[in-house]
């Protein structure tokens, strides 16, 4: 009886539980690259120290100003759009490692029986 509540829960409430951790974690890493945020502001000034937008003065100050905006803006595009790449090749691999893992799932239980017959003629896989 032991034996088919495991088969049960295995191939059941287990196989869910690992769809649900899988969905989790593939939640957890868009959330840490926040992609959709990045894509909003994607052009927005990244770290902006001292060029103020309403500063008034001369013709010199206001053209600091606006370089100043534009490196910054031109900064932000590039660390935003690496992060989106990398936050979408993280999210490649959490979505195939999930995938693995559920079609490993099933097999697991089985994998003794597959290997019993290597393991009694003596074969070894580093050699």
């Amino acid at each position: 009886m032991l034996f088919v509540s495991l088969m049960r829960w295995w191939y059941g409430l287990g196989w869910l539980d690992q769809l649900t951790l899988i969905r989790l974690r593939f939640e957890k890493t868009a959330d840490f690259f926040s992609i959709g945020l990045m894509l909003k502001t994607l052009v927005q000034p990244f770290k902006q120290i001292d060029a103020d937008p309403q500063r008034k003065g001369s013709l010199d100050v206001l053209l600091r100003a606006l370089f100043d905006q534009l490196f910054s803006r031109f900064v932000g595009l590039i660390v935003r759009s690496v992060l989106i790449v990398v936050g979408c090749v993280a999210l490649a691999v959490e979505a195939l490692v999930g995938g693995i893992r559920l079609v490993v799932w099933p097999l697991l239980p089985i994998a003794p029986l597959l290997v019993a017959p290597f393991v009694i003629s003596g074969w070894m896989l580093w050699r």
